[in-house]
């Protein structure tokens, strides 16, 4: 959506075909100041087939002139980030994914998302407590 002005026009959708070598990189987008939103890649990587997308209202901005190419900023990265409470009962530990930019992220292997486990140790490294992640 074009970052400076969102009356005017509306969301582009930039596609690339996966797989094909031989699919021109570029696309085209009416000139002007644009924020990226969301995004998604796949890489398929030993017959599995890995999906990281990011989202979220403060993605970078890219500046688009006539006749001119510009490389989006994308970062195909993500981080889990974990934090972990002290309580008066015990602990709570939250965690959650982060792509480039500050957008929250995704990443599903063969379609499905992927599954976390905490895990509380001691000073020992004995294992206290497990728990699943939850999305939500």
């Amino acid at each position: 959506m074009p970052a400076d002005d969102r009356t005017r026009g509306g969301p582009a959708r930039l596609v690339w075909d996966r797989g094909d070598a031989r699919s021109p990189r570029g696309r085209s987008l009416a000139p002007g100041r644009w924020r990226i939103k969301s995004w998604a890649t796949e890489i398929e990587r030993d017959g599995v087939v890995w999906t990281i997308s990011a989202s979220g209202k403060k993605g970078p901005v890219v500046t688009v002139r006539a006749g001119e190419t510009v490389a989006l900023p994308i970062e195909a990265k993500v981080s889990l980030k974990a934090q972990a409470k002290r309580q008066h009962d015990g602990v709570v530990v939250t965690m959650g994914f982060q792509g480039g930019h500050h957008l929250g992220a995704t990443m599903l292997r063969d379609g499905a998302r992927v599954a976390f486990e905490a895990v509380v140790r001691d000073a020992d490294d004995d294992v206290i407590e497990r728990a699943p992640m939850e999305y939500g």
